[in-house]
């Protein structure tokens, strides 16, 4: 049986539950959404424009900033969230005032995988999965080819 999350964090994320999701490592506040996007999680970063940050990229929590983040990486927009062959795809999260509030990593089987701010990293069917009162709305498409020898995990 999959391992889920408490049912006050499920709350969080009502639409979760029916799109179907898996608790996939436990809670961990060593890292966030953007490094686990980004594949950066095992060096312990936590990529904010308060924290760590890539030169050259304004330091604000816009939309904006988030996509510039993701191109220094190699990432550029793109118009959809579906798998596609040899990219590896990122989905940003926003609100309504057009700040960044999570990014998302599609997994080669096409599920998704996300870290949830201090708590539990999960893998959900949709990308479009976390949306609601806490992280707003999917709204940005972003994808750079799979590199060369690259696992993409």
């Amino acid at each position: 049986m999959p391992k889920r999350l408490s049912a006050e964090r499920e709350q969080l994320f009502p639409r979760l539950h029916s799109s179907g999701y898996e608790v996939t490592s436990p809670e961990d506040d060593l890292y966030n959404c953007a490094s686990w996007a980004l594949g950066e999680q095992h060096s312990g970063e936590w990529w904010d424009p308060h924290n760590e940050w890539a030169e050259g990229v304004p330091r604000e929590t816009t939309l904006e900033a988030f996509v510039s983040l993701y191109q220094t990486a190699g990432y550029s927009q793109c118009d959809f969230f579906e798998l596609e062959s040899g990219f590896e795809k990122v989905g940003l999260y926003g609100d309504k005032n057009g700040e960044f509030t999570h990014a998302t990593r599609q997994k080669p089987s096409g599920v998704w995988t996300s870290k949830l701010g201090d708590f539990e990293d999960i893998m959900h069917v949709f990308a479009d999965a976390l949306e609601g009162e806490t992280y707003g709305v999917l709204k940005i498409a972003l994808k750079r080819p799979v590199p060369m020898g690259k696992k993409n995990t």
